[in-house]
């Protein structure tokens, strides 16, 4: 660190901190006063913000999908075991905001509860392939197999279970935090995870339709952050 002075023919490190609120390219200058006739001196400052798996390059991601061919949530910490199933939920009294033409809103919604099923158990997949495959697309990555810890549509475990409704974040799917939904239905919760339909990056309902987000997405550099966009979001959550 630099002083109030420093001696002739010595030097001294100057440190800056780069703290971005978003991601991006910056640029600055710093600017260093002394007694040199050149002074002020401008040094041209640059950086790249960036968040998640964005601030790798393409070859280091790839890399680790290689090292990585198989990857698995952390297996659940409860006793029972786990079940998951995607049911398909029309609102015949609301129509969908998202649409001009007035069909009802219409959303996927997916669940993890405890199951005591045992036997001939069918190991879900994290998502359908074809939503697996546009989210890979998005990242300009191959499509990871990941393996879960739930049974697909196994039946639940008889009696009264605590619910927990889970809603994504802005563009998030109803698999994000698949691993906590696991652990959580694993000690007897049953976990009911929303995708909001035209917002999530993608969805795909039971009929194979799959409705990829009108909003952009916070995969590949889409996401549409401006006011109208988001309150719209939020409005149709909350409506």
């Amino acid at each position: 660190m630099c002083g109030a002075t420093v001696a002739s023919g010595s030097s001294c490190d100057i440190s800056v901190k780069f703290a971005p609120g978003l991601a991006g390219r910056y640029f600055a200058n710093l600017t260093i006063s002394d007694n040199d006739i050149s002074s002020p001196q401008q040094v041209p400052l640059s950086g790249t913000a960036c968040s998640g798996i964005r601030c790798f390059g393409q070859a280091d991601i790839r890399s680790a999908l290689v090292r990585n061919a198989i990857n698995a949530v952390p297996t659940p910490s409860g006793p029972n075991k786990v079940g998951t199933r995607v049911i398909d939920l029309v609102d015949s009294m609301r129509s969908d905001p998202y649409h001009a033409t007035g069909a009802r809103r219409e959303l996927a919604v997916r669940f993890w509860y405890p199951t005591a099923f045992t036997r001939g158990c069918k190991p879900a997949p994290y998502a359908s392939s074809s939503v697996w495959n546009y989210l890979a697309q998005l990242e300009r990555v191959p499509a990871p197999r990941v393996k879960t810890n739930s049974c697909q549509d196994a039946a639940i475990t008889l009696g009264t279970h605590p619910v927990v409704v889970f809603t994504h974040g802005y563009t998030g799917t109803f698999t994000d935090y698949t691993f906590l939904f696991e652990d959580l239905a694993s000690r007897g919760y049953v976990v009911a995870s929303v995708g909001h339909t035209f917002e999530t990056t993608a969805v795909e309902f039971s009929d194979g339709r799959m409705v990829k987000s009108v909003l952009g997405s916070h995969i590949g550099n889409t996401l549409r952050i401006d006011g109208q966009s988001t309150s719209l979001a939020v409005a149709v959550r909350l409506s």
